[in-house]
């Protein structure tokens, strides 16, 4: 499980562990490493991000992290902006999973 930078990591981390499985964090900050925390060589991450606009930012991150070894295919996020990241990631053989899209927020708040 991964947890782009702007996810919080203490509820990713205590969820992985719970699954008996590694958390790892991908930060633009401190060490400056693709992914701190367990290491992901050979191993099947997900990565969680709050919000997909172009899919730019998951896409250098998904790049870092496969380029060290990690087997990346999926991206879990709160909210699809439905403005080509969908499109963009499945380029790069990414699966975006989405809690909501814009379209089904609106649609909620019109209702």
């Amino acid at each position: 499980m991964l947890g782009n930078h702007h996810v919080p990591a203490p509820p990713g981390r205590c969820r992985a562990r719970a699954q008996g499985s590694s958390f790892v964090s991908a930060k633009e900050y401190g060490t400056n490493k693709a992914a701190e925390g367990g290491p992901v060589n050979g191993r099947r991450v997900v990565v969680i991000e709050d919000v997909v606009t172009t899919g730019g930012a998951l896409l250098r991150s998904c790049g870092q992290l496969r380029s060290i070894g990690a087997q990346v295919e999926t991206v879990v996020c709160a909210i699809d902006r439905e403005q080509g990241g969908r499109a963009s990631l499945a380029v790069e053989a990414l699966q975006l999973r989405a809690a909501l899209t814009r379209r089904e927020l609106e649609a909620s708040l019109t209702a």
